[in-house]
């Protein structure tokens, strides 16, 4: 993105979001946002509201709105379920005059979600509805309002993908994560999680660091790693455990031996210290970046942010310790010495000891 589309300027007046995937409503938000330009000056001048909220009025996103912005040319406003602002006529005309009488100083973001109705009388979205009645044509009032001003509003509809179009979905979101998946793995992963792309995002996140981002991500990595109606997560055991939050490590540690084998959580563990401590190196170093440590790994920025994030709260001889200690438990489940099993949970009790 240049930074001239990073501009503030290049935002619409007003965009109008609406649609049943969250997912994809948070991120439009974001990208909206991050137009804003520079982070630091952008977080002054973004006030969000929503409509849910019982203490909001009409009167606070007129106040918002007409807000200056600070040392820069425009300020954003974000109303969250604007529709809940707009129960009697009265409100609905003063959230409308509110919208037609906005300084261009403001770009306002309404963000509202909807639910789609596939049949019956009133097919279509729920809240912002457009459908016939008696031969007439009736439409929500916001978006009638939308329609009607032309390019001073901007609509975006973000809608589920089709259940059949979810493999498609997910191919895309592994290579815009930076990884690659088969077809097979794509539509086994469909299949579990439907069209939750919320979900299809952390699981998704999830393969790609149990696989390195060095091989595809294959059905029976789908198999092994993400059982249907959900399952204790290995990443938030590790991410527990590097954190020193031994109890909750070991929670999760025991719903994880219940479902797949100790040897692939063996490797999971291995895995998230060898970051932390190549992490702590470049830290070191004066490598401080999230994408420079991420080259340095090997990974993307996402896993290596929170490599990062671990590695502040370790010395690097308690690291060389751990990881020395994760080598034994290796070498003692190998000769028979300790069942792994029991050796991961002794692990872990240690580790919350030393926390």
């Amino acid at each position: 993105m240049t930074d001239a589309v990073k501009s503030p300027d290049t935002l619409p007046q007003v965009t109008l979001l609406f649609g049943d995937d969250h997912q994809a409503l948070h991120d439009r938000v974001n990208a909206l946002i991050e137009r804003m330009g520079d982070p630091s000056m952008a977080d002054m001048n973004i006030q969000r509201l929503d409509g849910t909220d019982s203490s909001t009025r009409e009167e606070d996103v007129r106040t918002a709105a007409y807000t200056l912005p600070f040392l820069t040319s425009r300020r954003m406003v974000i109303l969250n379920n604007p529709i809940n602002l707009m129960k009697s006529d009265s409100a609905k005309e003063k959230i409308l005059k509110t919208l037609g009488s906005l300084p261009e100083s403001t770009a306002l973001v309404l963000v509202q979600d909807d639910s789609w109705q596939a049949s019956g009388k009133q097919r279509g979205w729920k809240l912002l509805y457009e459908h016939k009645d008696n031969n007439k044509t009736k439409i929500h009032p916001l978006l009638e309002w939308a329609r009607a001003v032309g390019p001073k509003a901007t609509i975006e509809i973000c809608r589920l993908p089709a259940l059949n179009a979810m493999p498609g979905w997910i191919t895309s979101e592994v290579k815009r994560q930076g990884g690659r998946i088969t077809a097979q793995a794509a539509s086994a992963l469909a299949a579990i999680i439907g069209a939750d792309t919320g979900q299809g995002r952390q699981e998704i996140t999830k393969l790609l660091a149990y696989v390195d981002f060095k091989r595809p991500i294959e059905a029976e990595d789908i198999h092994e790693l993400i059982a249907p109606g959900g399952q204790a997560d290995v990443f938030v055991m590790a991410d527990a455990l590097a954190m020193g939050d031994a109890p909750q490590a070991l929670r999760h540690l025991g719903r994880l031996l219940e479902e797949q084998d100790a040897i692939s959580l063996y490797a999971m563990i291995v895995r998230q210290y060898r970051l932390i401590l190549m992490a702590k190196e470049a830290l070191q170093n004066g490598v401080t970046s999230d994408d420079a440590v991420g080259k340095l790994l090997g990974v993307p920025t996402f896993p290596a942010s929170k490599a990062l994030n671990q590695a502040r709260r370790y010395s690097l001889d308690s690291l060389n310790r751990i990881y020395h200690r994760l080598l034994e438990i290796d070498r003692m489940s190998k000769t028979g010495q300790m069942d792994l099993e029991v050796a991961l949970q002794a692990f872990v009790v240690e580790m919350g000891r030393s926390a």
